[in-house]
């Protein structure tokens, strides 16, 4: 795996490590198709990466429980890889995700993005940790 310090995400465009392409990165700001397509094209090719972004209007939370619907289909046919990555903005978003990743049973690999907030990044620690 990529450590996730090193990758970059352009909304819309997809994940890079370096200058190399290894994901996908569909947002709620886009056309409702072209993130289903997205997500779709992602998990059937596999790619290593899938960034399920949003906004806080608009979070990506039915575009995340899409796409872990999807990669759970394709993991029990063909053991798909795809990591995927939800981007979240509040604590409630944060143990949301880490939920549906304990509740798994095929154990799709699944993260969070963050925004830049100390007071989140602790609380979703926190989450995490009592998940164990």
């Amino acid at each position: 795996d990529l450590p996730l310090s090193r990758l970059e995400i352009e909304s819309g465009i997809g994940v890079f490590n370096h200058t190399r392409k290894v994901g996908s990165a569909p947002s709620t700001m886009q056309a409702q198709q072209l993130q289903t397509s997205t997500v779709y094209e992602s998990i059937r090719r596999p790619e290593g990466y899938l960034a399920v972004l949003g906004t806080q209007e608009q979070p990506p939370s039915k575009l995340f429980k899409f796409a872990l619907s999807q990669a759970k289909h394709c993991r029990r046919i063909s053991g798909c890889t795809t990591r995927i990555l939800c981007e979240c903005f509040d604590a409630q978003q944060v143990e949301s995700v880490i939920s549906a990743a304990r509740l798994d049973d095929l154990q799709v690999p699944i993260g969070v993005i963050l925004p830049p907030d100390v007071n989140l990044w602790r609380e979703a620690i926190l989450l995490r940790d009592q998940q164990k």
